[in-house]
C-alpha cells in the first residue's frame, strides 16, 4: 500500500509539473502514431511513382491528393513512410533501453552491493565504455558484427548500459548500509532475497528517471546510425535513413523532404527529455519540497 501511494504521489507530481505533462502528453501522441500509424497511412511507403518524384504536399497548388506531406525522390508518400517509420524507431529506442536497464540494473546491484573486485573490475569496463561518444562507440561495435537494424539495437543496448550500471551502483552503495538491510543480514535473509526484496524497489525511481533521458539520447543514436547507413538499410522507412536521402536536398527548394523526418526526431527527443525533468522532479522528495 505504502508503495501504491508513493506511485500516485509521484503520478499526480508529474501531472503538475508541466513541462513533465506536456512532454507526456507528446509521448503519448508519438506511440499512437506508432501503434496505429500503419492503419490510417494514406499509401504504402514502399511504393514507387517516378512521375510524382519530390512533389510538395497541401501547402502548395502543385500539392497531388493524397500525397499530403509531399513526396520523396522515388515518388513515395513521406507522410506514409513517416507514420511506418514511428515503429521502427521508437520501437528500436524503447526495446534497446529495456534492455540495457535491465543489464545495468542487474551490474549495477551486484557490483554495489558485493564491492571488492566484482565492483572494481566492473566499474573499469564501465569507466572504459564511458570515456567513448556514445555514437562512436554504436560505429565501432557494428563496424565489428555488421550494419542492419538488428545490430543497431543491440548496439545501442550495449553503449547505453554503463550510464544505468552507474545510477544503480551509486544507488545500492547507500542503500546496502541502511538499518533494515543490515537487519535483514542478521535475520538470516539471502543475498539474492535482500537485493530483490529491499534494494531493487529503491532503485526504481532514479533508474526511470535514468532511463528516460536514455530513451532520447537512443532515438537520436539510432536515427544518427540509420543516417551513416549503419542502421536501417534502404528502403526501411527509419526517420534517421530517411533524413539521410534527403540531406541534398536540405538548402534547396525541396525543403520539405528533410524537414518532416527530422520534425519527427526533434519532437520526440524533446518529449522524453521534458518527461524526464518532470519524472526527476516527481520522485525526488526534496526537489517535491522545494516546489511546493
Amino acid at each position: 500500500m505504502k508503495r501504491r501511494g508513493q506511485i500516485r504521489e509521484s503520478l499526480e507530481g508529474l501531472w503538475k509539473h508541466r513541462s513533465g505533462l506536456v512532454g507526456s502528453l507528446l509521448l503519448i501522441g508519438y506511440l499512437l502514431l506508432a501503434i496505429f500509424g500503419p492503419l490510417i497511412a494514406p499509401q504504402d511507403p514502399y511504393a514507387q511513382d517516378l512521375s510524382l518524384s519530390l512533389r510538395p504536399g497541401f501547402w502548395s497548388h502543385e500539392y497531388v491528393p493524397p500525397y499530403f506531406l509531399g513526396t520523396d525522390l522515388h515518388g513515395r508518400d513521406i507522410l506514409s513512410r513517416i507514420l511506418y517509420g514511428a515503429r521502427v524507431t521508437i520501437g528500436m529506442g524503447i526495446v534497446s533501453v529495456l534492455v540495457s536497464t535491465c543489464l545495468g540494473l542487474i551490474l549495477g546491484i551486484l557490483g554495489g552491493y558485493h564491492g571488492g573486485l566484482i565492483d572494481q573490475c566492473l566499474m573499469l569496463i564501465n569507466d572504459v565504455m564511458m570515456s567513448f561518444p556514445t555514437i562512436l562507440l554504436a560505429i565501432i561495435f557494428i563496424a565489428v558484427f555488421g550494419p542492419g537494424l538488428d545490430k543497431a539495437l543491440i548496439a545501442v543496448a550495449f553503449v547505453f548500459t554503463p550510464r544505468i550500471v552507474r545510477v544503480a551502483r551509486s544507488a545500492t552503495l547507500g542503500i546496502r548500509e541502511l538499518d533494515y538491510i543490515l537487519a535483514a543480514r542478521a535475520a538470516g535473509v539471502s543475498t539474492v532475497m535482500i537485493q530483490i526484496r529491499h534494494i531493487f524497489p529503491n532503485l526504481l525511481a532514479p533508474v526511470m528517471v535514468q532511463a528516460t533521458f536514455s530513451m532520447s539520447q537512443a532515438i537520436t543514436t539510432i536515427a544518427g546510425l540509420g543516417f551513416l547507413g549503419l542502421g536501417a538499410q534502404p528502403p526501411s522507412p527509419e526517420w534517421g535513413a530517411m533524413l539521410s536521402d534527403a540531406l541534398r536536398y536540405l538548402l534547396s527548394r525541396i525543403w520539405w523532404y528533410p524537414f518532416f523526418p527530422g520534425l519527427m526526431i526533434t519532437g520526440i527527443v524533446l518529449g522524453f527529455n521534458m518527461t524526464g525533468d518532470g519524472l526527476r522532479d516527481a520522485l525526488d522528495p526534496k526537489l517535491r519540497r522545494i516546489r511546493q
